[in-house]
């Protein structure tokens, strides 16, 4: 195969498959050994979170992006296994989770997360914002089917 070819290399990919390829082929979430424990906790704490935070966070986007892929709504949805809700962080949040029992099956508390792990990585928060501002120009959706707490 050719060094250029996507699916050349062990395993179907080479050093020029896509990243998203490489992170959301198929059964991502079968591979519960994707690392081993010490590299999923040094992986976690990087962001700083609790191993079976960071594992629950992976599990519940691979879900959404899943949603995402095969066009399904996920504004409203209530997602079966949402992501474990850290009880400490290394950095501050632009705004609370929502802990209403109603309120954790759905996105927003994703958002917060990914928000979250933005900051770690690239020093900024700014997708709580710009959820804030496509939904201010969107009055007719009502945020509080996605989770958001009143008044946000």
């Amino acid at each position: 195969m050719n060094e250029g070819d996507f699916h050349s290399g062990p395993a179907g990919y080479s050093p020029n498959t896509p990243y998203v390829e490489t992170q959301y082929g198929s059964g991502f979430d079968e591979e519960a050994d994707w690392a081993d424990r010490a590299d999923r906790q040094a992986i976690a704490q990087r962001y700083g979170l609790e191993e079976p935070v960071f594992d629950s966070l992976l599990e519940h986007l691979e879900t959404i992006r899943n949603f995402c892929a095969h066009h399904s709504r996920l504004w409203n949805r209530h997602v079966t296994k949402g992501p474990k809700i850290p009880k400490k962080l290394a950095a501050p949040l632009t705004a609370n989770f929502n802990l209403h029992p109603q309120a954790l099956p759905n996105v927003y508390n994703t958002i917060i997360l990914l928000d979250y792990i933005d900051y770690c990585v690239s020093g900024e928060q700014k997708l709580f914002e710009s959820v804030r501002k496509l939904l201010d120009s969107y009055p007719e959706i009502d945020p509080n089917q996605m989770g958001f707490p009143k008044g946000f």
